[in-house]
């Protein structure tokens, strides 16, 4: 009897390991693993995996559903994807809170944590601090070029005047579906022309006031986008 008391034990020791860990929305998390990406077209994931897996509760209290268990958790809320992509493949610890959704785009398999903190084993913060986005007031029109690599999960490269890494006067970002991006002019500025080159082939992309659009399509293949903006 004491023998298969100590099986039994065994099993529910095993199997209580081997449950996943539950991320309700709202949740402060702390994840161990390494920094991975995964593109969604030109959506870019920023994650980390984990030994362990988890699984993001859906829904509000009352009515919720487990959604699908993860080894990988996107992050957001930091503000450089090139110091995370110059650091793939190594541990980092993430601090922050959990954020679930059923159907966003945005959210890779229904789970995103906003970050706080993310380090490296020897204390280095990955995070980054937010670019500027201001102009020179004696600054009429600021051009732009935006390079999307071929490789799906490489940072974007930006090149412009008095463009650095504290300062992106432009800023642009993907729609859910991975196939539109949106490039942003500064504040108070609008669009005013906008095209995008793919091999020998060139598109206007869509002025929309501050905004300009580009059917940049979800292919591995290098585009890249010109704009400019006039106060």
């Amino acid at each position: 009897m004491k023998a298969l008391a100590l099986v039994l034990a065994t099993f529910a020791g095993i199997a209580a390991a081997q449950s996943p860990i539950p991320l309700p929305n709202g949740k402060a998390v702390t994840l161990h693993g390494t920094i991975e990406f995964v593109p969604q077209g030109r959506v870019q994931f920023a994650t980390v995996r984990t030994k362990e897996a988890y699984v993001p509760i859906l829904g509000s209290a009352g009515k919720t559903r487990r959604g699908t268990v993860l080894h990988q958790v996107a992050l957001n809320g930091y503000h450089r994807y090139d110091l995370l992509a110059a650091h793939r493949g190594q541990a980092v610890t993430v601090t922050g809170k959990m954020m679930t959704n059923a159907g966003s785009p945005y959210y890779y398999k229904n789970a995103s944590l906003t970050a706080t903190s993310i380090r490296l084993q020897d204390g280095t913060e990955l995070l980054g601090e937010a670019r500027s986005q201001t102009v020179a007031a004696d600054v009429g029109i600021v051009r732009a070029t935006v390079t999307l690599p071929s490789d799906l999960t490489a940072p974007w490269t930006y090149d412009g005047p008095a463009f650095s890494d504290s300062q992106r006067p432009a800023a642009c970002s993907s729609n859910g579906g991975g196939d539109v991006v949106n490039c942003y002019c500064p504040l108070n500025f609008r669009a005013t022309e906008a095209t995008m080159t793919t091999g020998n082939e060139q598109a206007a992309g869509k002025l929309m006031g501050q905004m300009a659009q580009f059917t940049v399509g979800d292919e591995a293949r290098t585009v890249t986008l010109k704009l400019s903006c006039m106060r």
